[in-house]
């Protein structure tokens, strides 16, 4: 019999250089990947591709009580923690700051990270 757990928003865990981020309501992670193209001589066509490096774009969305002075530091690295698995984002930067304002909903930032590099562990 195997047992499958739901991972749900409620049992991750962010932290910020060991500070661990309140009122968070989002959060996702995109990797965005390099490429170099390989040509051949004296024609225009792609004959293969080499991934030069990865980047990472993150977003926080948090509730306007969230403490975000953590993010505005020069360098930092962001913590994604679960039973399963966690994941670390080294030498973040934040790149914007947005406010949502809607109407009957609660006031939202978001926030933009730049991420240069992740290192994550996965228990089985």
């Amino acid at each position: 019999m195997n047992i499958v757990k739901v991972v749900k928003g409620n049992d991750v865990k962010l932290s910020v250089d060991h500070k661990i981020l309140c009122f968070v309501t989002d959060f996702t992670a995109k990797e965005n990947t390099q490429c170099y193209e390989i040509r051949e001589m004296l024609s225009d066509e792609c004959v293969d591709t080499i991934n030069e490096k990865k980047t990472y774009t993150l977003c926080i969305k948090a509730f306007s009580h969230f403490d975000s002075s953590v993010l505005r530091k020069s360098s930092f690295t962001l913590k994604v923690e679960c039973d399963a698995f966690s994941y670390e984002y080294l030498f973040c930067n934040l790149k914007s700051c947005e406010k949502e304002v809607t109407q009957n909903k609660p006031l939202i930032y978001s926030y933009i990270i730049d991420a240069k590099e992740m290192r994550g562990e996965h228990d089985e």
